[in-house]
């Protein structure tokens, strides 16, 4: 996916892999990829919004945050800082 500017901050699709609880019957953990869509500006300072279940959700996510004209994850209280990115000022 091809990362789009705005503002002063990137919004790029991400996802982690999540364990989001154990097996009733053997114990083994389930693990689910959840998808994001992080901002991060220049200095590495990076936030993501709310977990989604599938890419398509996450793309249809972006791509209104990016017809919406932007984003300020700063004074948003739908964005979570999270940890900025490796080697960067932040």
């Amino acid at each position: 996916m091809k990362n789009t500017p705005t503002g002063i901050w990137e919004l790029i699709l991400a996802s982690d892999l999540v364990k989001i609880g154990t097996h009733p019957e053997d114990g083994e953990d389930i693990i689910r990829e959840l998808w994001y869509v992080q901002a991060v500006n220049l200095a590495g300072r990076r936030f993501r919004h709310q977990a989604m279940v599938t890419k398509a959700e996450a793309e249809e996510r972006l791509a209104l945050l990016i017809a919406d004209g932007g984003v300020d994850p700063v004074r948003s209280d739908r964005w979570d800082e999270t940890y900025p990115v490796y080697g960067s000022v932040e």
